[in-house]
């Protein structure tokens, strides 16, 4: 009877061992093969579709931008504020050209 034990311990143990080492040696790299495979897949049908997508934007006026009122508007006040900027510039380098300081700029400074 313990011999018996012992035996069908020892059979056990060697199915134990079998499934391990198959594990680690063929269902795991199989694995991983197949999701390295699965990963590239997906990574080009990911870019497929963004080239897709880009083309169709090209294309397609749905998907154009169009900005709005409140971007077109911030727009035309950074222009406006640029323009006022320059003209001002402009009028300071007028001011100052020669020896003579006027006035107003002496106060700036």
């Amino acid at each position: 009877m313990k011999e018996d034990l012992e035996m069908c311990e020892d059979a056990h143990q060697k199915e134990v061992q079998e499934f391990l080492h198959r594990w680690e040696k063929v269902i795991i790299p199989e694995f991983e093969n197949e999701r390295l495979l699965i990963e590239l897949e997906a990574q080009k049908r990911h870019e497929n579709e963004i080239e897709e997508f880009k083309e169709k934007s090209k294309t397609d006026a749905a998907f154009k931008f169009r900005p709005s009122a409140n971007l077109l508007n911030l727009e035309r006040q950074k222009e406006a504020m640029k323009s006022s900027f320059v003209k001002e510039a402009f009028s300071i380098s007028r001011l100052t050209q020669g020896d003579k300081i006027s006035p107003n700029l002496k106060e700036l400074k």
